[in-house]
């Protein structure tokens, strides 16, 4: 989801911008005392594997108690932290793993927001074959047989080729020895995309591929690089006989064509975007998650900031007031980083984002007095003391007089509770 916030969360929660124990156990004390009194925090305690099954049979209730509480979470953590957990789709999941990178955190002693090797496995790192994010045919191929070849002679090839029923189903004995070779052959394949070890370093930083961050199966890893090395050397190739768009089988390309030119962003692999937006299946204000993110906003997201700069250099003035599904255009994403360069980008090509306002369909008249909806709100809201300065100075000053609505007095309030002052 995007960062705007763009449901109504209780103002005296402080944006969550580091896992330093004080920081992130008051968050949580404050995230959870709301979560309880919007009848939400169940979703959470009892939240179990049905959870997954209860959703894909269309539980309503459920799936929106989901994403009201995800959507709170999501709202209230910083750029670094949100890019870590925003392709989880569940509240319960998104809790888990901010309290498992706390303890992480606390481990390695060291803040670092790029994903870690769990404890006692940093040794893969000295033993794997390194494969780059933007790799060529060669190298893939190079890389394959050699990580084959470590997984077989290190008995773990079995996590990927086989792949046991659960105890329930099964032997729970051979399930267990599976579930030990999936998680180290896993963390294998991830290590391939680590950083140089320094003799210092206590930690081991990750640049994983987005096609299989979140994985948790050794073989669902391996077979989607697979197949984004097939996209990254062939493309997909355009077939005239598919049938009209408005059929079943049309969805599944280009649900494919969306998945694909997301990995390409997240991987930072220009050549494979530009390469996709040339196919014209997907154009630059598609739709290409369930956040309904257009490419820009994906990138924007992910950090992919050459990416961002090459995109705005191709979107047309109207183009880039495409909104997401939460409303929020390309300047109020920009305007949560701290990328001054990407906002005078934006401003640069069309100087009217600055007074375009998020838009949420769904809130009602006396939650949207209670959102920031300017871009320079928004920027304030989410602790960017850089681009919201840069925007103070560009904003309309009338648009903040109180006959124009709440947005100067959220404005006030939030950088006196962010101290940007």
């Amino acid at each position: 989801m995007a960062t705007t916030p763009t449901h109504i969360v209780p103002n005296l929660i402080k944006v969550l911008t580091d896992l330093e124990a004080d920081t992130y156990e008051n968050w949580k004390a404050c995230m959870t005392s709301y979560l309880v009194a919007q009848d939400l925090w169940d979703v959470i305690v009892h939240y179990s594997d049905d959870s997954f099954s209860e959703e894909a049979n269309g539980d309503k209730d459920w799936r929106k108690k989901n994403a009201a509480a995800l959507l709170a979470i999501q709202t209230t953590c910083g750029p670094n932290i949100l890019a870590m957990v925003r392709h989880i789709p569940f509240a319960k999941l998104v809790w888990e793993t901010l309290a498992g990178m706390k303890e992480q955190v606390q481990v390695q002693g060291a803040l670092y927001y790029e994903e870690l090797l769990p404890q006692g496995l940093e040794f893969l790192v000295d033993h794997v074959p390194r494969l780059s994010v933007v790799w060529t045919a060669e190298e893939y191929q190079n890389w394959s047989i050699q990580m084959r070849t470590y997984l077989t002679d290190s008995g773990l090839w079995d996590g990927i080729i086989e792949v046991p029923n659960e105890p329930n189903g099964g032997s729970p004995v051979i399930y267990n020895t599976w579930r030990e070779k999936n998680f180290t052959a896993l963390h294998a394949i991830r290590a391939s995309f680590s950083s140089p070890k320094t003799i210092q370093a206590s930690f081991v930083p990750l640049h994983i591929p987005g096609i299989i961050k979140g994985v948790t199966s050794a073989k669902t890893a391996w077979d989607n690089l697979a197949t984004l090395n097939q996209f990254k050397q062939q493309g997909i190739p355009a077939d005239a006989s598919l049938p009209e768009p408005s059929t079943a089988e049309t969805k599944k390309p280009k649900q494919q064509y969306c998945g694909l030119l997301l990995a390409a962003i997240d991987n930072g692999d220009w050549y494979s975007v530009e390469k996709l937006l040339d196919e014209g299946k997907i154009s630059l204000t598609t739709p290409i998650n369930r956040e309904g993110e257009a490419p820009i906003h994906a990138a924007i997201m992910a950090k992919q900031w050459n990416i961002t700069r090459n995109l705005i250099a191709l979107m047309s003035e109207k183009e880039l007031e495409v909104r997401t599904k939460e409303g929020a255009t390309t300047l109020h994403l920009a305007a949560c980083t701290q990328q001054i360069g990407i906002v005078e980008c934006l401003i640069a090509k069309n100087k009217k984002l600055v007074q375009v306002q998020v838009q949420l369909e769904s809130a009602t008249p006396s939650e949207m007095a209670l959102m920031p909806r300017y871009p320079v709100t928004v920027g304030c809201f989410a602790s960017s003391s850089e681009t919201t300065r840069y925007l103070y100075n560009r904003t309309p000053i009338q648009l903040l007089y109180p006959e124009c609505g709440n947005e100067g007095y959220l404005l006030f309030q939030f950088s006196i509770y962010n101290e940007m002052f």
